[in-house]
């Protein structure tokens, strides 16, 4: 039997293939119940331009990580992928597009909606392309393999530790105290930012 489109699958034999990210739906009524599981897992800042953070699984790269199945397929998608997803309101996040995280949080889950328009606030995370994803790390100093950035925080060991640091902070509700502190690491580490 097949894979659908936009699922890898690995070998028998052979060097092990890459996961590729899904083109996903999400349905605003049919697929509304693992709507309402995916928000279940999300705590919201109480400022209207603050972050609302995933408190589900994580990956190993510090993103957050959401179960769902698509037929009999079950999938494990980027939180951010999912609900970009949602804000397309039922049409079709295609698998090469890139979701960025302006806020810099792998965590966060925040995509426009009417009412963040309304109010002035712009989403936290937005579709991109590679290209444009490029030109933010550079313009963010990230990336690169650089052994400043690596050293200044910035390395993947770096970012799974402060995004499991804030989901802690956040698992019981919105704590500014324990937010910053995530934020911040821990209190023996200096930061120039």
């Amino acid at each position: 039997m097949a894979a659908p489109s936009g699922v890898s699958v690995a070998r028998a034999s052979g060097p092990r293939r890459v996961s590729q990210p899904l083109a996903l739906r999400v349905d605003p009524i049919a697929d509304a119940a693992e709507r309402d599981r995916f928000f279940s897992r999300v705590v919201c800042g109480p400022r209207p331009g603050d972050c609302h953070l995933w408190v589900g699984a994580i990956g190993s790269d510090g993103y957050g990580r959401f179960a769902i199945r698509r037929g009999a397929y079950p999938h494990v998608v980027r939180t951010s992928r999912y609900a970009a997803a949602v804000a397309l309101q039922g049409r079709v996040l295609a698998s090469d597009d890139l979701v960025l995280h302006l806020c810099d949080l792998p965590l966060c889950v925040r995509s426009v909606r009417a009412a963040d328009v309304e109010a002035g606030v712009g989403a936290h995370i937005v579709l991109g392309s590679q290209s444009e994803n490029m030109r933010r790390m550079a313009f963010m100093a990230r990336g690169g393999g650089r052994r400043a950035i690596v050293t200044h925080g910035a390395g993947l060991t770096a970012r799974l530790e402060r995004s499991r640091a804030l989901r802690e902070a956040v698992r019981e509700g919105w704590d500014d105290d324990a937010v910053q502190a995530a934020l911040l690491g821990q209190p023996d580490q200096y930061r120039l930012w």
